[in-house]
């Protein structure tokens, strides 16, 4: 961390993609995520008078696991997708929930988060 910018690539929290109605997403996961909380040595800092914590990318342990996942309805205020579908900026509309799965970690190779027919509601009541 001595030079800008301080990225943290996959392992940053939050990534919106665009899934059309009945489509899906594949998303494979390296098998790491990010410890918060992290004292950080100040001569790794950008600048010299650096301190605090920082976040540190660690490998999972094996374990039990959950996946949770949270969609919106469109995609507009200043929010633009890319070409493999994910997006940037603000999702709005209405906020639906995937069901909650649990899987354990290294041994489940496929988990499947799904969000039910009517997650964002359905026409005809």
């Amino acid at each position: 961390m001595t030079s800008p910018p301080f990225a943290c690539g996959a392992d940053c929290a939050l990534t919106s993609y665009l899934v059309p109605p009945g489509g899906s997403h594949d998303f494979v996961w390296n098998g790491t995520g990010l410890r918060q909380g992290v004292q950080m040595p100040a001569a790794c800092f950008f600048q010299s008078n650096g301190s605090g914590t920082c976040s540190q990318v660690v490998a999972a342990k094996p374990g039990k696991y959950q996946v949770q996942a949270m969609g919106y309805s469109a995609c507009e205020t200043n929010c633009m997708c890319n070409e493999d579908g994910q997006c940037f900026g603000q999702a709005t509309g209405l906020q639906a929930y995937a069901d909650p799965v649990t899987f354990d970690f290294p041994s489940t190779a496929v988990v499947e988060v799904v969000f039910g027919v009517c997650a964002f509601g359905c026409a005809g009541g």
